[in-house]
């Protein structure tokens, strides 16, 4: 696939995030098989054009995985995808990162060109805006360099929220397809999606 680069911007690792506790779905939403296979698996394929490394963000490492695995530190505390994002930064600090959730299925090779297209030296990063909130949506996101030390004083002040965050730097907000940002967190949710995926890729 062929896109318009910046290459005075840093480049582009990928972050899977599949750390999160998954109660309202009661399974691993990462291992979810919305496309043919497990959803983890299917994002790295998705990232990997665009990306040089791509990582899968744990709790701990006590499972395997074809991806690479990047873990949280307990240290951190219970912080959610904020922890993920952090050992991500203190695994490459001099890369941007993207990071997508496994609990939105319909995001799309459009969804990332969207993203990368949007990059610039002007902002912090940038995302999609959530029309039912009026936020960036923190989780299909690509975070800059620029923003990192922001960041990590943002959480060392006790902080932990991403969409609050990302209201403190240069982000740039672009107006997605309805179903990029939708997030997927109950079995019935998930068995919709599912069927219609099935039936638009069938």
């Amino acid at each position: 696939m062929s896109i318009s680069i910046n290459h005075n911007l840093p480049g582009l690792n990928g972050l899977i995030l599949a750390g999160g506790e998954s109660s309202r779905m009661g399974v691993d939403k990462s291992l979810l098989n919305y496309h043919g296979k497990p959803q983890r698996e299917w994002l790295f394929d998705l990232l990997q054009p665009f990306c040089s490394e791509i990582f899968l963000s744990v709790k701990k490492v006590n499972q395997e995985s074809a991806i690479k695995l990047l873990s949280d530190d307990p240290d951190l505390g219970s912080i959610g995808p904020m922890a993920g994002l952090i050992m991500a930064i203190k695994n490459s600090p001099a890369k941007a990162w993207m990071i997508i959730g496994c609990d939105y299925p319909m995001v799309a090779s459009n969804t990332i060109t969207s993203l990368l297209k949007a990059r610039s030296s002007e902002y912090d990063g940038v995302g999609f805006k959530n029309s039912n909130t009026g936020l960036i949506e923190p989780l299909v996101t690509i975070y800059e360099p620029t923003c990192f030390t922001s960041l990590l004083d943002f959480h060392q002040s006790g902080k932990q929220s991403l969409s609050r965050f990302i209201q403190t730097v240069r982000f740039h907000a672009l107006e997605p397809h309805p179903s990029w940002i939708t997030s997927i967190d109950t079995t019935s949710e998930a068995e919709k999606v599912m069927k219609t995926v099935r039936y638009e890729e069938g």
